[in-house]
């Protein structure tokens, strides 16, 4: 009993604390996450990422905010969108101020997860306690989830989440466990495009490492995997062929962004 007040407790002090840059400030906390922070109430009023521009055409590969820049007469972002995506749905449902809240809740989801991942691999709740709480006092952990508009945290916190739901199976039919794998993994890439150079191979090596474990090949979890990553990556690619005019192009990689762009 005292185990799972103290549990508690650490989630309830961590949570309070990552909102303390929200509390105690009415703007976000760089650029970045301002950038981010409009780009999802576009999102959420408009159902795309392009703002009408004023800057003249002249100047425009030049005088626009940080984290965006001008394309075919619109401001447009350069960082990815998962974030905007999930922070402009949710404002649709509890206002702008709720955008705020996604980066903590899952963090907080995350450090649950963690507790859960590390008790079904090693049996032993203690363990799993210390390595919940070793995530939460972790300094660029904690200090992301106080950053509520950055990617970092909710693309960290997603993949636990979807590791949770492959390991943990916190449903009765196999198949709604990988599938709810497959569509975090696929969220969690959404937040951060780039890192699926290094997360697709793991996720393949770890695929075949199972396989090979368990004497058998195992298709069906395959599938239901992959079926929501494809799903979440057509979606992508159409706000990719709305946003800047190409299924492939985010941007990043769009021809003539100009070489100052390069934001966290």
């Amino acid at each position: 009993m005292r185990a799972k007040i103290f549990s508690v407790s650490v989630l309830i002090i961590f949570f309070l604390s990552t909102l303390s840059l929200v509390i105690l400030s009415p703007l976000v906390n760089s650029p970045d996450e301002q950038a981010n922070r409009v780009f999802a109430s576009q999102f959420a009023t408009a159902g795309d990422f392009r703002l009408e521009s004023a800057v003249p055409a002249e100047v425009a590969d030049v005088v626009h905010p940080r984290s965006s820049f001008v394309h075919s007469g619109a401001i447009v972002p350069v960082s990815f969108f998962g974030l905007p995506i999930l922070s402009g749905l949710v404002s649709k449902l509890g206002g702008v101020g709720a955008m705020l809240f996604i980066t903590p809740i899952l963090a907080v989801l995350a450090l649950c997860a963690m507790y859960a991942i590390v008790t079904v691999i090693t049996h032993s709740r203690s363990l799993a306690v210390l390595s919940s709480i070793f995530l939460a006092i972790h300094p660029a952990f904690w200090y992301f989830s106080a950053r509520t508009m950055m990617h970092n945290v909710g693309f960290v916190s997603l993949l636990i989440l979807a590791v949770w739901s492959w390991v943990v199976k916190p449903f009765s039919k196999s198949w709604l466990n990988f599938t709810l794998a497959g569509f975090l993994f696929a969220v969690a890439i959404s937040f951060r495009l780039s890192e699926i150079v290094w997360l697709l191979p793991a996720v393949v090596a770890l695929f075949i490492y199972s396989n090979l474990h368990q004497k058998r090949f195992l298709l069906q979890p395959a599938i239901f995997f992959i079926i929501p990553v494809l799903v979440v990556g057509a979606l992508y690619g159409y706000l990719n062929l709305k946003t800047y005019g190409s299924w492939v192009t985010t941007g990043y990689t769009l021809k003539g962004l100009s070489p100052g762009d390069n934001p966290s």
